[in-house]
């Protein structure tokens, strides 16, 4: 199992380097394409790789999904990824979506989240049907095609496919992830007469690395302007463009990123702007100012499970006022994410609440079989006896499912820059993670036998 997998180095980085290559980023629904061509060709290329690999029962399930099965058995584990990605953003120092290999990296969007794992998944599989292991259970990669934009594709999945009996997705952290925050998005709007144009951000689960304005400005005030972040000024015809320049981050992790869209409210409160602009941008930078908890809207708590985090995602504004302002929200266990929006439209009040969605907790006793085995599997290959399940803000496809968590593929103290600029991840971590994964489907849905440590 280990050989093939080792043998197969150079393919791994090839099949992921080619699966970069997808823009699979959401995108406008054609026939057969719910999510956009590009979404649908990853998913096309993965489940064709698949078959390639041996994985002969691979399944289309109408663009939104699809699954790549093999081994036998009533029951059936599920290995959960996700093929779509954010979009590629700001500060690359290569294509993003044409993946290079430089200092040990493989660097591109989607390299770690998720198409990494997905890659590593699959040549994992295949690696055991080449070992002629017996399977008590079926193994069934799941490839999703919008994680990162609704989870439609999930929906879609659960309503027209087989549910798993046992799950886990390679999206998250090692050792394992047990819990999961609760997660709220909501969408803002505001109606008035406004003299500002402002674009910012790209999606809600995504820190704003950039925030434009344009607009007629007095020359006098723009002496006064105080802004946390960089910016740049330029006058054309009279009017004037500010650019605010933050740094994007995962929203679980906003303390990874700097929000540009908070950076350009505080700049424009220091203009004193008067009129219905001046008011909104006063109650805006006083509720939202640099914070990453929610500390000036009153939403802050903490509990076993980690602490509120709060990103602004996305600003839309233009002559007749706020058209969107999308929030991220991860939700600590002890409230609920319907009491968390209920403070936040409190917060908030004049705005008018344009649209939300909610995804619950997740929370598997770390006594089951699930974790018991992975965390046996994680620790015989590093060697770390004392480790333990974490919680986190991150939603991945464990929480579509009653048994399913989330295992590998991010290192303790590697930042592998998701939703970052120069995304990727280690060439020995590609070999690492398929090694684990193949590890974990011998444990879980094969005859029971010793595992050997990989190193």
């Amino acid at each position: 199992m280990y050989s093939f997998i080792e043998s197969n180095k150079d393919n791994i980085i090839k099949t992921l380097k080619t699966l970069i290559s997808f823009k699979s980023v959401e995108d406008t629904p054609e026939q057969g394409a719910p999510f956009g061509i590009e979404n649908k060709k990853a998913l096309e290329f993965a489940l064709s790789k698949s078959k390639e690999l041996g994985i002969a029962n691979c399944v289309d399930l109408d663009g939104f999904a699809g699954y790549a099965e093999a081994g036998e058995g009533e029951e059936m584990l599920a290995i959960l990824c996700h093929l779509d990605v954010v979009p590629a953003g700001e500060g690359w120092e290569s294509d993003p979506f044409e993946a290079v290999v430089r200092d040990g990296k493989i660097i591109g969007r989607g390299a770690t989240d998720d198409k990494g794992p997905a890659v590593c998944a699959m040549y994992a599989l295949a690696g055991v049907l080449a070992s002629g292991k017996h399977f008590k259970r079926r193994v069934r990669i799941i490839f999703g095609c919008n994680e990162e934009s609704g989870w439609g594709c999930m929906k879609h999945y659960k309503e027209n496919a087989e549910i798993p009996t046992i799950a886990f997705s390679p999206d998250a952290d090692y050792p394992l992830v047990n819990s999961e925050k609760g997660i709220l998005h909501a969408t803002f709007s505001k109606k008035f007469d406004s003299k500002l144009q402002i674009t910012a951000g790209t999606r809600a689960n995504v820190v704003a690395g950039k925030a434009t304005l344009r607009a007629k400005l007095d020359e006098q005030a723009l002496k006064n302007i105080s802004c946390p972040l960089p910016y740049e000024i330029e006058e054309e015809d009279g009017n004037t463009t500010i650019t605010v320049f933050g740094e994007e981050a995962h929203a679980s992790q906003p303390e990874n990123g700097k929000n540009a869209i908070c950076a350009m409210l505080m700049l424009l409160n220091s203009l004193d702007m008067g009129g219905a602009d001046g008011e909104v941008i006063a109650k805006l930078s006083e509720k939202l100012k640099m914070d990453m908890h929610g500390e000036s809207l009153q939403l802050d708590y903490f509990d076993k499970s980690g602490r509120l985090t709060v990103n602004v995602g996305k600003l839309e504004w233009d002559k007749d006022g706020i058209k969107n302002l999308t929030f991220d929200l991860r939700c600590p266990h002890t409230k609920s994410c319907e009491e968390n929006l209920k403070a936040l439209l409190e917060a908030l009040d004049g705005f008018e609440l344009a649209s939300t969605s909610t995804q619950d907790a997740l929370y598997v006793d770390e006594n089951s079989e699930l974790v018991n085995k992975l965390l046996t599997v994680y620790k015989k290959n590093t060697g770390e006896e004392c480790a333990k399940p974490k919680s986190i803000g991150g939603g991945t496809y464990a929480r579509a499912f009653k048994n399913a968590v989330a295992f590998g593929c991010e290192k303790e103290g590697v930042d592998n820059r998701i939703h970052m600029a120069n995304e990727f991840m280690y060439e020995d971590d590609i070999l690492f993670n398929t090694r684990m994964i193949a590890d974990a489907i011998v444990d879980l849905a094969c005859e029971e036998q010793e595992i050997k440590k990989t190193t």
